[in-house]
């Protein structure tokens, strides 16, 4: 690669624009909301990067991909959570069944006093 050298003729940005909008009609999708907000080449690159954090990504490789400066910015500015993983947080409660109180006694976090005084039944008593 030859800095400077283009590979492939890509057209006028003013026209790129236009084949996305043309795209969107063609797709039946608006370009504006009711709501203001746009589909855009911008909306994009948010859209890429919430799916990428709601595909558990690791926030470094999300900044890597995003050619950001800091994982902050990449996270603070351009991921966003979707409603449906927000609902699918309250419809996810925790097992506090009985089989799950005998997993847990099986594994020393539960009764922890009788487990002995290491770190683990320490950690285990301080939940």
């Amino acid at each position: 690669m030859i800095p400077g050298i283009r590979i492939f003729k890509m057209p006028r940005s003013d026209d790129v624009v236009k084949m996305l909008r043309a795209d969107l009609a063609d797709a039946g999708i608006v370009y504006r909301d009711d709501s203001g907000r746009v589909v855009d080449f911008h909306a994009l690159r948010h859209s890429f990067i919430s799916n990428l954090v709601a595909a558990g990504v690791y926030p470094e490789t999300a900044q890597t991909l995003a050619r950001h400066s800091s994982v902050t910015f990449t996270f603070d500015r351009y991921s966003h959570s979707c409603r449906k993983a927000e609902s699918a947080a309250f419809e996810t409660p925790p097992d506090l069944s009985h089989d799950s109180r005998q997993a847990r006694r099986a594994t020393g976090t539960e009764n922890a006093k009788a487990a002995g005084n290491d770190l683990a039944s320490s950690l285990a008593l301080n939940e």
